[in-house]
């Protein structure tokens, strides 16, 4: 259930590395392991089932909102829909349209803004409900405060999450933090308790003194 962080230089990699550790792209050299067994035993497909990634460049497809969320689910779950709606916090910009989740997006549909696409990309994830988050720069697009919201939200459901960002933000806010250079994720220490920790300890201090 941790939040990890990868941080590093524009084409070390940090992309591929997502891309593998979702089982879109093969290592070159050593192996996959999946709570300490082989990917090849895991199965690809089944440890994809337990994945849910947001990539740069992912795209719309012509359908409605609610068939990009649910990536057209036979029987799509409203509640869930909803919820995930909530959790990209992009449920009130869908409630704002006329059609609501109902709205047309894609080639042939209405034109969202880039932050509005990242958090239905975002929501996409959600749906799923997986174990295992995977995000390339998840707050493109989006500002500091709702990045700091979304956030929040990831951190909310449990789900481990690896989130490769340039973001200091958003950075701070994660359990863990790696360095990816020369190939190889080296583990950076947080020296002092972010912002976002300064704050909640603030607020449940205050709540304490308030009892």
């Amino acid at each position: 259930g941790q939040v990890i962080a990868i941080v590093g230089n524009s084409g070390v990699g940090k992309t591929t590395l997502i891309r593998v550790l979702a089982g879109l792209e093969d290592l070159q050299v050593g192996d996959f392991l999946v709570n300490g067994e082989d990917l090849r035993k895991v199965g690809k497909s089944s440890y994809r089932s337990k994945v849910s990634i947001v990539m740069q460049g992912d795209n719309l497809l012509s359908g409605t909102l609610s068939e990009n969320i649910s990536m057209f689910d036979e029987h799509i779950d409203q509640e869930r829909l909803v919820q995930a709606a909530k959790l990209a916090c992009i449920h009130d910009d869908i409630q704002r349209m006329p059609m609501g989740f109902n709205t047309r997006v894609g080639d042939l549909g209405n034109t969202l803004s880039g932050g509005q696409k990242q958090r239905v990309f975002l929501a996409r994830a959600f749906y799923r409900r997986t174990k295992l988050l995977l995000m390339d720069e998840p707050t493109t697009g989006i500002d500091e405060q709702m990045g700091i919201q979304l956030m929040k939200n990831i951190r909310s459901i449990g789900a481990t999450t690896v989130i490769v960002t340039h973001d200091k933000n958003i950075s701070r806010m994660c359990d863990m933090h790696y360095l990816f250079v020369g190939g190889a994720l080296r583990p950076l220490i947080k020296e002092q308790p972010s912002k976002f920790e300064r704050d909640e300890a603030g607020e449940t201090a205050e709540k304490s003194s308030q009892q």
